[in-house]
């Protein structure tokens, strides 16, 4: 028997119910993956529902039911020949009662905190009604979408950007799978001026998707062609998107997409050399010195840190990193007064741009007061 929606209740609204630190999770994860579109928090939690609860540790019954399959396959197979039926079935029966037991107490440990109203879309009413959950929640809509929810903030975010992009995600391991290229494009970027930059499009042969080195989000790599305004296709190379940026993107089912053993082979190398996200330009050395501030800020960021560097002999706080010049911009810009950037001179002109530019916003708002 599912859950049930009283008939009064026409706007199908829940009180949700979460602890404090998944309350977080969720907020930031509605500013990360919308990409600047207006905080809709019903429309987060419905898409993260429709896409993870079959799949949740939440959703008892399908667990229970998923693990019984296996170990009937289990002791149904060969090895198990043997063993007579009621002892199969005495081992089966254990296993099962222990891991329903233990689902059980996860659910039952989650702190409470905050309530926030929440509706239910219709998809999500239906798979409601239609769920076997309902016994382990005492009929609660409310309790179990804060075990989904508990169970969905305490994941890495790599795990919760695959959830909420279930869509994209299977789309590209089904263009793999097939062999096929992909259209898409990329996602607009609207500065705090309410420009927009245009919107490009491209034809990946995909060849796997990859975390970058922190595991902290989902990037598809393949083979690109740029789709330019005159209909034609820029050169192909490879190229790396970041999951939660794709705006649209379809399979081109007439178009094959082969990527040979020593393409592949060439790829993995440059993602050793690279961040995923610069996996476009070339690795040169930046040599830059740091403050003794600063060299300790260096040993302790990670995120976009490049991976490969040596300490100069004989100079004092001084490394050379080898990486491409945006992922230098990237990572050092942020250490301010703490790191100079020694070499490439132009990379470091473009450092000295930056920092003037900001000086001079400053100073500009400044004057205007």
């Amino acid at each position: 028997m599912g859950f049930c929606f009283h008939k009064y209740d026409i706007e199908h609204k829940i009180h949700l119910n979460l602890s404090h630190s998944a309350w977080l999770v969720i907020d930031d994860d509605i500013k990360n993956f919308s990409y600047g579109e207006k905080y809709n928090l019903a429309g987060f939690l419905n898409r993260v529902f429709t896409n993870f609860h079959l799949e949740a540790d939440a959703s008892i019954e399908e667990r229970f039911m998923e693990r019984a399959n296996e170990l009937g396959d289990l002791f149904s197979s060969r090895e198990f020949k043997k063993v007579d039926e009621k002892t199969s079935n005495l081992f089966v029966d254990k296993i099962l009662n222990e891991y329903r037991s233990a689902l059980e107490d996860k659910i039952a440990k989650y702190p409470k905190g905050e309530g926030r109203k929440v509706r239910i879309n219709k998809e999500n009413v239906s798979a409601l009604e239609e769920s076997l959950e309902s016994e382990f929640y005492e009929g609660s809509v409310g309790a179990y979408w804060k075990a989904i929810f508990e169970e969905y903030a305490d994941k890495p975010i790599y795990e919760r950007e695959r959830i909420y992009f279930k869509e994209n995600v299977d789309l590209i391991e089904s263009a793999i799978s097939q062999r096929k290229k992909l259209k898409l494009s990329i996602l607009k970027r609207t500065d705090s001026q309410g420009n927009e930059d245009v919107v490009r499009r491209f034809y990946l042969s995909p060849y796997k998707i990859i975390q970058d080195k922190t595991r902290s989000y989902n990037y598809v790599v393949g083979y690109s062609e740029e789709l330019l305004d005159d209909g034609t296709r820029a050169p192909k190379r490879v190229a790396c998107y970041r999951i939660s940026r794709i705006d649209h993107m379809t399979i081109i089912r007439s178009e094959i997409a082969f990527i040979k053993e020593d393409d592949k082979k060439a790829i993995d190398d440059m993602i050793a050399q690279k961040e995923p996200q610069f996996l476009v330009g070339d690795v040169i050395d930046i040599k830059v010195r740091f403050t003794k501030r600063g060299e300790e800020n260096f040993q302790r960021q990670l995120y976009l840190r490049p991976q490969t560097y040596q300490k100069v002999e004989g100079e004092e706080y001084t490394y050379i990193f080898k990486c491409t010049e945006i992922q230098a911009i990237n990572y050092f810009f942020k250490f301010d007064r703490e790191a100079l950037i020694l070499s490439p001179k132009s990379t470091r002109e473009k450092f000295m741009e930056k920092y003037r530019l900001a000086y001079e916003k400053y100073l500009s708002f400044e004057q205007d007061e």
